[in-house]
């Protein structure tokens, strides 16, 4: 009678488990499907078909732009022209981050007449051949591919390297040493949630992907936060010699490099 009660009773409490669990799982499905739901109900981005094949301007006119109830930006107006370096500043909470959404396209449905690449409104151009060819971005939040750091440079498997470029720009951001140090060397592997490299490796391998593109339009999001005194100073020269041929622009509260930048745009007073 013992065994058999104690047979019945660890099954009736394998069932409670059981019934208990499924609560809790059926609310995890439920927060799943309600996320899954969002995603599909958000309105395909409308590109134009333009084919822009290099941009010697960007102008934002008049631009308005709120998250719910709260207004980020009222009537800015901004211009961008090839041959100079831009400095983006203001307190944090301004929409730093969000003017860079907004100019690389990721807002489109929300601003289609407001933006302009060489007086041509944003949502007429394809978008997706402009950011593939003259835009690259350096975000502060740097996330990588689980994939090599080769394939993170470069996004592809058989990209042509220079090697002296390489090299020249592993020099400026003080890099050598952190490729030699790793495992595989531009073989490592990423691992899936970037725990095997810092965050200050992570961003310098995020401003290295952007110098090797060297687009028409490169875009950093607070650079200098991982780098040393002297990789601070290259990259910011190396900045100065390229950009004649470019649209540089750089959030930043960096006093060398806003004394280093021809406009800047205070988004606090603007």
């Amino acid at each position: 009678m013992f065994t058999v009660f104690s047979a019945y009773f660890g099954m009736m409490l394998g069932t409670l488990r059981y019934f208990f669990g499924l609560g809790k799982k059926y609310q995890d499905i439920l927060v799943s499907h309600k996320r899954i739901i969002e995603i599909l109900n958000i309105p395909k981005e409308m590109f134009g078909n333009v084919v822009i094949d290099n941009v010697y301007s960007i102008n934002i006119n008049r631009l308005n732009f709120t998250y719910g109830d709260k207004w980020v930006f009222r009537d800015l107006n901004l211009e961008f022209i090839k041959g100079n370096m831009y400095a983006i500043v203001g307190k944090n909470g301004t929409g730093k981050s969000t003017f860079i959404n907004l100019l690389t396209g990721l807002y489109i449905n929300e601003c289609t007449d407001m933006i302009t690449y060489n007086n041509m409104v944003l949502c007429g151009i394809d978008v997706v051949q402009l950011k593939n060819k003259c835009i690259s971005v350096a975000e502060q939040e740097s996330f990588l591919l689980n994939d090599t750091v080769y394939y993170n440079l470069f996004l592809k498997e058989d990209a042509f390297i220079n090697n002296d470029i390489l090299n020249n720009l592993l020099d400026i951001l003080n890099m050598k040493e952190f490729i030699n140090s790793l495992p595989a060397g531009m073989d490592t592997v990423i691992n899936d949630s970037n725990s095997n490299l810092s965050g200050g490796e992570r961003h310098k391998l995020t401003i290295l992907r952007v110098l090797l593109k060297n687009s028409e339009v490169m875009i950093f999001d607070e650079p200098t936060s991982a780098l040393d005194e002297k990789s601070t100073v290259q990259f910011i020269e190396y900045l100065d010699t390229i950009k004649s041929e470019k649209i540089i622009i750089i959030v930043t509260h960096d006093l060398k490099i806003r004394n280093k930048c021809q406009v800047i745009y205070d988004l606090d007073n603007i």
